[in-house]
């Protein structure tokens, strides 16, 4: 499987866990993925990219949530 397959299977997966569970902090949503960091980065990288999710931060506190 290519780079780019890959990165967008795990932006698949993260909307996925996003719509299941709602927003939720980076931290989080990373360690209740089963996913090596760096497709992980690069998933949140593509999704951000592309407008499908919201990165903010709360304090200390980076939140992902899904643009509606």
């Amino acid at each position: 499987m290519s780079a780019s397959t890959q990165i967008k299977v795990t932006a698949e997966f993260i909307l996925l866990h996003l719509e299941g569970y709602g927003d939720m902090t980076l931290r989080n949503l990373r360690s209740s993925m089963l996913v090596n960091d760096n497709l992980f980065n690069q998933g949140i990288g593509w999704l951000a990219r592309e407008g499908k999710i919201l990165l903010t931060n709360e304090g200390w506190k980076a939140m992902v949530s899904l643009v509606k």
